[in-house]
Formats: structure tokens, sequence, C-alpha cells
């Protein structure tokens, strides 16, 4: 091997050894924890708890008001029975009822026969005693199921 080939196959190397440490690190990387205390944050910890199939703590997040006549047991008969996968993509800025859009990615969806499907969701909050909390449908078909007014 002279000298010239050598140093291309090295600097091959390195090149090939720097990319899979990017990638390491991206795939180790934990998922960013958003605030709690945030409109964002609280529907994060919502769709993680439902994830989780944590249907108590996912209620904790729910307006009472709105969801008078609910409990984690509705909300546990409506979760998907899949698992999924959430983007927080951003939020309509109202002070009084701001709305967090979702994408939600469910089932497998890698390769090219995958069997996965995406659901582009709002989440609409409203403080509560200085708490945001979900009103409106905080998952599809769930509070038709159980609320006293519809």
């Amino acid at each position: 091997m002279t000298e010239g080939s050598r140093g291309r196959w090295l600097i091959g190397a390195g090149a090939v050894a720097f990319v899979l440490v990017l990638a390491f690190i991206a795939l180790a990387r934990e998922p960013v924890l958003l605030d709690a205390g945030s409109p964002e944050g609280v529907v994060q910890r919502y769709l993680q708890a439902v994830s989780d199939g944590d249907y108590n703590a996912a209620f904790d997040y729910l307006d009472p008001d709105f969801y008078e006549g609910c409990d984690a047991t509705a909300l546990a008969r409506s979760a998907p029975d899949e698992p999924f996968s959430a983007s927080i993509e951003d939020e309509e800025a109202s002070p009084d009822h701001p709305l967090v859009a979702v994408t939600l990615r469910f089932g497998s969806g890698g390769g090219p026969f995958g069997s996965g499907w995406t659901s582009y969701e709002q989440f609409e909050l409203v403080r509560v005693s200085g708490s945001w909390l979900i009103t409106g449908e905080a998952w599809p078909y769930f509070s038709w199921d159980c609320r006293k007014d519809t």
C-alpha cells in the first residue's frame, strides 16, 4: 500500500467513523422534555401517559369541567390499540385557549410496505387554577363515551 492510498483510506475510515458516531448520538438521545407549565408540555405529558397506558395520569391533564361524568376508564376504552409516537408541531397563540398542533404516527410505518398511518390533531387548552388543562376533544371520540351533555 502506498503512502497516498493509505492516507485516502484513513480519511475515508475517519469519515465513516464520524458518521457512525453522529448516528449513534442521534438515536441514543432522549426526546426533549418540554416545560410542564406550558401548553405544549401538558400535551406532551398527556400523550406520553396515554402511550404508556397510564390513563389515571393522563386523565389528570384534562379539564374536569369539560370532562364531568368521565373517568380514566372511559379514556382507556378510547385509547389506541397500537403504539404511536407524537410530534408537537406548534401552538396558535391565544392567551385564553391555546391550540397545540400534534402529528401522531401509528403503526410500524417502516420500509416500503409499512402499515403506519399519520393523524394531525389539535389540542385545545384552558388555564384552570394556574395550570393548563386539555379541554375539548382530547382523543377522538373519547368524550362522546362519557360526557353527560352529549
